[in-house]
C-alpha cells in the first residue's frame, strides 16, 4: 500500500485513487485553470475532502501543471500531492512526466514519503472476506524512475527502477484466527528492484482518450545486488481500449493482471482495488500472489463541462497460477465528470461503486483508466 499510495493523484500506473465513503462535495470553483503561456501551460489544483474506512477522514490535495515546452509533440506533466487523515496517516510526493525527441522518448519519475495507519486483513480471499484485521503502521519512502524509447511506431520499451524503504509495525495484537506470524508483519528494510517496462500507445489523448489502445507491461526483479533485503519477481500487465459510440459517447475497456512470486513480502503482493482495479473494494483488503480484473465503462458528455459514466467489471485473486483456490469479486457503479482542463481533457471524477459486500465513493483527478 505504501508504494502505491505515497503519491496520491499522480497520473499513470503508480497513481492511487483512495475509495471513500461519501464526504462533502468538491465545489467547481475549487478547480482553476491558470493563464496559458506560449507553451500552453495549464495548472489544475484540487483539494478533495474524504473519509476512508482504513485511513479515516481527511483531505487529499493535488496540484498538476500540464504544458508543452517548445518543440514538444506531447504534453509534459509536473505535479505534487499530499494526504492527511484523522488516523494520523499522511503522505507527500512529487511526480514528473516528460516527452522528449518529438515524443520518441518518455521519461517518468516520482518520489515521496508517507506514514500510514492501516488495517491488514491477511493474504487470500478468505482473509479478505472475513472482516477480521489487525492494525499496522507502515512508513517509508519510495522512488521510481522509468525511461522508455520508441522502438517501433507507437511502441516504447525501456528500463524501470523502483526503490522502497519501508518499516511496518503492529499497532494491535495479532488475531490467532488470521493465521499470521507477527514476525512476518514486523518488517524494516529496503525493496530495490530493476526491470523492463513497455508501452503500446495509439490513444488520441493521454488524459481523455476517445479512441485507440494503450497497453503496458512491466517485469521487476528485487535482488540483493541492488541493495534489496528481499528477492522476488513482480509482474504487471494491462490493456486499455477506447472506441467512440457517437460524438458524445465513448466505450472504454480495461484488462489488468498481476503476479508476485512466492518470496514476495506481504506489502508488495497484488492488491485488489489498487489502480481502480476494481472500484468498489478497499485497496489492500484483498491481496494475494495472483490477480486479474476486467471492466468496461460507458462515458457520456452531458452538457457544458459535465459528463457521466457507468461501469461494471469482475476480477479475482488466487494464491497461485492454477487458480484452483480463486476468489471471484464483481463490481459496478456510476459517476460524474467535471472538465477541469479543456485543453488537455482532464476531468475531475466522482464515482460511486459497489463490490461484493463493500462500497465506496471515489474522488480523483483524471479518468479511472
Amino acid at each position: 500500500m505504501l508504494a502505491a499510495a505515497i503519491v496520491t493523484g499522480a497520473p499513470g500506473a503508480e497513481a492511487q485513487q483512495i475509495p471513500t465513503e461519501p464526504g462533502p462535495p468538491v465545489a467547481a470553483d475549487e478547480v482553476r485553470d491558470a493563464e496559458r503561456g506560449p507553451d500552453q501551460r495549464q495548472v489544475v489544483v484540487v483539494p478533495i475532502p474524504q473519509t476512508d474506512p482504513a485511513l479515516g477522514a481527511g483531505l487529499t490535495a493535488v496540484a498538476m501543471m500540464l504544458y508543452r515546452p517548445e518543440g514538444a509533440a506531447d504534453p509534459w506533466t509536473t505535479g505534487a500531492g499530499a494526504l492527511y487523515t484523522d488516523s494520523r496517516s499522511w503522505a507527500v510526493g512529487v511526480f514528473q512526466r516528460a516527452n522528449l525527441l518529438e515524443g520518441r522518448l518518455r521519461l517518468t519519475g516520482l518520489a515521496g514519503y508517507g506514514d500510514f495507519n492501516i488495517d491488514f486483513y491477511g493474504v487470500g480471499g478468505d482473509a479478505g472476506s472475513s472482516g477480521r484485521s489487525v492494525g499496522l503502521n507502515q512508513s517509508g519512502a519510495t522512488v521510481m524512475a522509468q525511461s522508455l524509447w520508441e522502438v517501433a511506431p507507437d511502441w516504447f520499451v525501456g528500463p524501470r527502477l523502483r526503490v522502497v524503504s519501508i518499516r511496518t509495525t503492529l499497532t494491535t495484537p495479532v488475531i490467532p484466527a488470521l493465521g499470521i506470524d507477527p514476525a512476518d508483519l514486523e518488517i524494516e528494510g529496503v525493496s530495490a528492484s530493476l526491470g523492463i517496462s513497455t508501452e503500446y500507445d495509439t490513444r488520441d489523448s493521454e488524459y481523455g482518450p476517445r479512441q485507440g489502445v494503450y497497453g503496458t507491461a512491466e517485469w521487476m526483479r528485487a535482488t540483493e545486488a541492488l541493495g534489496s533485503d528481499f528477492e522476488y519477481d513482480h509482474l504487471q500487465a494491462s490493456l486499455n481500449a477506447y472506441r467512440p459510440l457517437g460524438p458524445e459517447t465513448v466505450l472504454a475497456g480495461r484488462a489488468y493482471y498481476c503476479s508476485a512470486s512466492e518470496d514476495a513480502p506481504f506489502f508488495d503482493l497484488c492488491l485488489f482495488g489498487a489502480h481502480n482495479d476494481l472500484r468498489g473494494y478497499s485497496s489492500g483488503q484483498y491481496r494475494d500472489h495472483e490477480m486479474y480484473a476486467v471492466q468496461v465503462e460507458v462515458r457520456r458528455h452531458l452538457f457544458g463541462r459535465l459528463g457521466a459514466v457507468a461501469f461494471a467489471g469482475v476480477g479475482g485473486i488466487s494464491p497461485d497460477r492454477s487458480w484452483d483456490e480463486a476468489t471471484t469479486l464483481p463490481a459496478a457503479g456510476v459517476g460524474l465528470r467535471f472538465e477541469a482542463s479543456r485543453e488537455y481533457r482532464v476531468n475531475l471524477s466522482v464515482d460511486v461503486a459497489v463490490g461484493d459486500g463493500s462500497s465506496g465513493l471515489y474522488v480523483y483527478l483524471g479518468e479511472a483508466f
